[in-house]
């Protein structure tokens, strides 16, 4: 695949996902806000060290679209008149501090642990077996993790994020030089600091799904949730209708919206059921709803079903 930015190529959110770190975008088709040859700042920012990942020669002749995103958000911040030191801040915390962490290699432990224990408790599937297996084959490999330290980092992950959950997405930058992340209503930073931290500070607010704009669909792009447009109903249904196989129940009073509950159906096969049955004591004839009022307790109703001779 190769991605033509002024050709009006327009790609889904599942492209550009898996192509979200491959070279495919040809850095000489690019321009700035001025409508000038990007490839002309980019000199000038490699020498400030704010282009960590990407590759150095003449021979860098495409980049991927995660590293476009990173250009397009420094071309921003100078427009904005924002300073180098804040820029490499930026740098830094993104880039410099997943490789001195080395991030891929805390992922891949991360995922090959959460992987163990569902097998330990009996919860896999095939394709679990299949997974850590690889993670394994993975970790003993070394030119590869070298090379995935290239790939990926803070930023690439916080865009991963923000497709997953489908609401927008970006970055906080604070006068005091603090960074956060948000992905929706959540805000998080990978740096540990038991102070609490004042968000009323002034800050600079980017999301990075503005930028998807330049490659995704715009039908794709209005999957996304945008908080600030929405009430706590509107989220709350709108979140439950991204869920397979949902039933929605809205109960008002008057103008008034008392509740609003989803449901999802599912089913459970094979051992588990039988296991169900026979704690239960189900019979051939007999139906169960299972429930939960605070996601500790389970409550049961069994419905008997007498069949007509």
């Amino acid at each position: 695949m190769v991605y033509k930015s002024d050709s009006n190529q327009q790609i889904l959110l599942s492209e550009f996902r898996e192509f979200m770190t491959s070279p495919v975008v040809p850095i000489k088709d690019l321009v700035d806000h001025k409508n000038e040859p990007l490839s002309m700042i980019m000199a000038y920012w490699r020498r400030h060290h704010l282009l960590p990942y990407f590759p150095k020669g003449r021979w860098c002749t495409e980049i991927s679209f995660s590293q476009l995103i990173w250009l397009r958000l420094l071309d921003v911040l100078r427009e904005f008149g924002v300073s180098l030191h804040y820029m490499s801040k930026l740098c830094n915390y993104f880039f410099k501090d997943a490789y001195d962490n080395n991030l891929p290699l805390k992922n891949l432990h991360y995922n090959h642990k959460e992987l163990k224990n569902k097998i330990e408790q009996g919860n896999h599937t095939d394709n679990d077996e299949y997974l850590i297996k690889e993670i394994e084959l993975m970790l003993k490999d070394e030119i590869l993790l070298y090379g995935l330290k290239l790939d990926i980092n803070y930023f690439t992950m916080l865009m991963a994020k923000g497709l997953d959950a489908l609401e927008d997405f970006g970055l906080l930058l604070f006068l005091s030089g603090e960074i956060y992340e948000y992905v929706g209503e959540e805000i998080y930073s990978h740096k540990t600091s038991e102070k609490l931290f004042d968000f009323n500070q002034p800050n600079i607010k980017l999301s990075l799904k503005y930028f998807l704009d330049e490659f995704v669909n715009k039908d794709e792009l209005e999957k996304f949730l945008i908080p600030t447009l929405l009430n706590d109903n509107e989220k709350e249904v709108l979140k439950a209708l991204r869920k397979n196989n949902t039933c929605i129940t809205i109960k008002k009073q008057g103008d008034e919206i008392v509740s609003i509950n989803s449901s999802k159906d599912g089913l459970i096969k094979d051992d588990e059921a039988k296991q169900i049955r026979r704690i239960l004591g189900i019979g051939n004839y007999e139906e169960i709803t299972i429930s939960t009022r605070d996601n500790k307790t389970l409550f049961f109703k069994k419905t008997k079903k007498n069949r007509l001779r």
